[in-house]
């Protein structure tokens, strides 16, 4: 699914420039469609360690921002919703 490749690569590329710490080394791990492409679930992984609990609510703050983004690299009429889930990254960094 090509929409799903610019999502990840768009919120890859806003991930690595936050100067967020609750945030340090997060990347998205997959992004699928929830049940279809209006709707995408953004898996979210963090370094072990990481407060899951404190990046979720950075992605949830940041919501609007990283729907902005995205809209602005889709070749799409309407922006697909976005929700995040976020775990501690199963490959080591």
């Amino acid at each position: 699914m090509q929409v799903a490749g610019e999502v990840r690569r768009t919120i890859d590329m806003v991930l690595a420039e936050s100067t967020d710490g609750r945030l340090t080394g997060a990347y998205v791990a997959e992004v699928t469609p929830a049940p279809d492409s209006s709707r995408l679930l953004v898996v979210i992984e963090v370094p072990a360690g990481t407060d899951v609990d404190a990046a979720h609510q950075m992605l949830g703050e940041m919501h609007g921002f990283l729907r902005s983004e995205v809209a602005g690299a889709i070749d799409r009429r309407k922006t697909p919703e976005l929700f995040f889930q976020v775990r501690t990254a199963s490959r080591p960094d």
